[in-house]
């Protein structure tokens, strides 16, 4: 096996002419034809596009008005009655009319009687006193 020697001025020769063409080489690179894309850049390209594309707008949803209405467990007055009569919770439905037809209704009095409250059409259950 030998060995080669060069000398200083050779290796400096040679350093200066990659130096002087590196220029010439990146605009030569620059003018050479682009390789195609493979097809599995493309496909991972258009999985990478349509997976940033913004999402459609989408309308409002309009939510219908529910004819009926949520009644808690209330305590009211009854003429007739000792103390306030415990009404449970029940729902209501409320008529073109504003008022609001009220199902037959069971409360319990403090000393244990039982009232009954007729179903029919009452006001909306915000605005009255009675069950």
């Amino acid at each position: 096996m030998a060995i080669v020697v060069r000398p200083l001025r050779v290796q400096c020769w040679t350093l200066a002419v990659c130096l002087a063409a590196a220029p010439g080489l990146a605009a030569a690179q620059a003018r050479l034809p682009s390789i195609p894309a493979s097809p599995t850049s493309r496909a991972l390209d258009q999985i990478r596009d349509s997976s940033m594309r913004p999402l459609p707008a989408v309308p409002p949803v309009e939510i219908p008005r529910s004819d009926t209405t949520w009644v808690p467990d209330r305590f009211v007055t009854i003429p007739g009655t000792p103390g306030q009569v415990h009404i449970p919770a029940h729902s209501e439905r409320r008529l073109p009319d504003g008022d609001a037809y009220v199902p037959p209704l069971t409360g319990v009095a403090p000393d244990g009687q039982t009232v009954i409250v007729p179903a029919g059409k009452y006001p909306p259950a915000d605005q009255r006193q009675a069950p």
